[in-house]
């Protein structure tokens, strides 16, 4: 096959039609590609001479064997090997949509937007993963968004730097800005080192960082090497010791993320290999936070609620004390910090009502409510009563009505 010619033979027999050129790296160059048959438009990476033949060869051909995109179709894997003369390469789908790197630059979603990325790209890792094998160059250029209305959807793409057993080591050991920091000793040092799935949990902290709170953890301090060495081997953003600094200039206070986030970025941007937490433990928390989103009434800022908060992350007024009033007695059930138990007795003594049919308790300027009774629990959204999921816990706020069996209350100040 002449690589010069417009037309490309993949070693399955796969003809495509070389497109224009897409990307350029320190390892490949990348093109578009149209399979003559189907009319697919997909992508070809082919390695620059420097870099062994035969041992790209059998690397592309291992991975491809692993077929990520079958346990994950967001997992965007080489499909088909190329093999000429002189070069290797692969073949792989095309991912509509921008990379992160572009996105960070001019950031077009907003903080529960962010946090679904956050989630989309923990869940890939996570699939990676359970795979049996290290990503190796987790970086925001290799996650590719693709708007769809008011949500992203996520792609993982470029997996040459992979690590696994029985597959021959990478010839690259990720970007430097992501870089756990053994990794990164071993590069200065110029010491053999190989990613592993630790290192991917140093790497994706980082990038959830950079969705989260829209900064590089590595940039407190300015991008001077030794700057960029003390600030990623712990987390400098920590709301422990950083100060109340309010709105920081291009970038969110550490304050409005939840206790949870908190701990696994205090574990995941550290030099101790063995606390960083799983990509697992990262969906978890990140799915228990979409569901505390709140605005403040005030300032507009976002924050995830949690007991930890008791007055506004970023104008530090306080929140309102909330409790319940009783439509038809005008009876107040006070709601504190800890969990409160509603029942029949509170409620008028109402039959319909269980003898313990919610726990309510005070979460930033909301009420934390789970609905355990036998006939439920339910909001007014202003046309109509809606049932509140039971034995979930739900947000619910200030002015809001509420029905317990067939008890109406009002949620105020």
């Amino acid at each position: 096959m002449n690589e010069n010619q417009s037309i490309l033979q993949t070693d399955s027999g796969r003809q495509l039609r070389k497109g224009k050129q897409i990307g350029l790296g320190g390892q490949a160059i990348i093109n578009e590609a149209t399979d003559l048959r189907s009319g697919e438009v997909g992508v070809i990476k082919i390695f620059n001479a420097d870099f062994d033949r035969s041992v790209l060869a059998q690397r592309i051909r291992f991975l491809i064997n692993l077929k990520l995109g079958s346990r994950c179709s967001a997992l965007v894997a080489p499909t088909d090997s190329i093999t000429t003369p002189d070069r290797v390469g692969h073949y792989s789908r095309f991912v509509p949509g921008h990379n992160l790197s572009a996105e960070f630059e001019n950031p077009s979603f907003d903080f529960y937007q962010g946090l679904q990325i956050a989630l989309c790209v923990a869940r890939l890792v996570e699939a990676v993963h359970s795979a049996g094998i290290a990503h190796g160059d987790i970086n925001s250029g290799n996650f590719c968004l693709v708007r769809k209305g008011d949500h992203f959807e996520v792609c993982a793409i470029d997996f040459d730097n992979y690590v696994a057993t029985g597959a021959l080591d990478p010839f690259m050991i990720g970007h430097k800005a992501y870089m756990s920091p053994g990794l990164r000793q071993a590069a200065e040092l110029k010491q053999h080192a190989l990613p592993t799935v630790q290192s991917d949990r140093y790497s994706l902290a980082v990038i959830l960082h950079e969705l989260l709170l829209h900064c590089h953890p590595g940039l407190a301090k300015g991008d001077t090497k030794e700057g960029l060495k003390q600030t990623m081997a712990d987390w400098f953003y920590d709301p422990l010791y950083f100060g109340r600094h309010g709105r920081l200039d291009g970038h969110r206070s550490p304050f409005v993320l939840d206790e949870a986030l908190c701990r696994l970025f205090r574990r995941g941007i550290s030099h101790h290999v063995r606390e960083r937490p799983s990509a697992t433990e990262w969906v978890v928390a990140l799915s228990s936070a979409l569901g505390r989103v709140d605005l403040c009434d005030v300032c507009g800022y976002p924050s995830i609620l949690d007991s930890s908060k008791i007055d506004c992350p970023v104008d530090r007024h306080a929140y309102p004390a909330l409790k319940l009033v009783v439509g038809s007695t005008g009876k107040t059930i006070a709601i504190s910090q800890k969990q409160v138990d509603v029942g029949r007795d509170d409620l008028c003594g109402s039959p319909k009502v269980s003898r313990h049919h919610a726990t309510v308790r005070r979460l930033g300027p909301a009420v934390l409510l789970e609905s355990v009774g036998l006939n439920g629990t339910c909001r007014w959204n202003g046309s109509d009563w809606l049932k509140i999921p039971d034995d979930r816990p739900v947000l619910v706020r200030e002015n809001e009505w509420l029905r317990f069996a067939d008890v109406q209350v009002m949620v105020t100040r």
